[in-house]
């Protein structure tokens, strides 16, 4: 991945859900918010919460990978995976089937710990052969101990498991 590729602007497009009892995903909508946002000449697409993907079943996963794959080639997608360890690690077989620039590690609010994180998400980046980027939504995402959560997100960046860093007031994206 070129690091300056993400300095852009990100779309978080929701994804459309049929109003029948399944509440199946409408990718025939999705596509046409997908289309609004790049005729506005948004080309970075990420799909995380607004989609909310903290919700999505494997086989919906399965399916919105397959139809992100699909979409414009001139248009950056990243779809999340995630939150919790356990979800990521069998999503993550289906996201390695891609070739997505990398992907958005959702955050999480479960008991957690720096050291614990770090391992995790070296495991999910492995076991998906991508790199990650970790939406932190406030400081005590790697745990209630600041300082070994940021002496984490250092050793992370600098043995690559994120391709680059950028700080802004409500996360770090790296």
């Amino acid at each position: 991945m070129i690091p300056s590729g993400l300095n852009a602007v990100f779309a978080v497009p929701p994804l459309a859900r049929k109003s029948n009892a399944k509440r199946a995903i409408d990718f025939d909508q999705s596509s046409l918010i997908v289309e609004h946002i790049i005729n506005g000449g948004v080309t970075r697409l990420i799909y995380g919460g607004n989609a909310f993907l903290y919700h999505i079943s494997l086989a919906e996963y399965e399916q919105l990978l397959d139809w992100l794959s699909d979409l414009d080639r001139n248009v950056w997608i990243i779809p999340s995976i995630g939150p919790s360890y356990g979800r990521a690690i069998d999503q993550a077989p289906l996201l390695r089937r891609y070739q997505f620039p990398c992907a958005m590690v959702l955050p999480s609010g479960d008991p957690r710990d720096a050291l614990g994180l770090e391992r995790g998400y070296r495991e999910i980046a492995e076991a998906a052969a991508t790199k990650l980027i970790v939406y932190l939504k406030d400081e005590n995402n790697f745990g209630s101990n600041r300082e070994a959560g940021l002496d984490v997100v250092a050793r992370l960046i600098v043995r690559a498991i994120w391709p680059m860093t950028s700080i802004g007031a409500r996360n770090i994206v790296v």
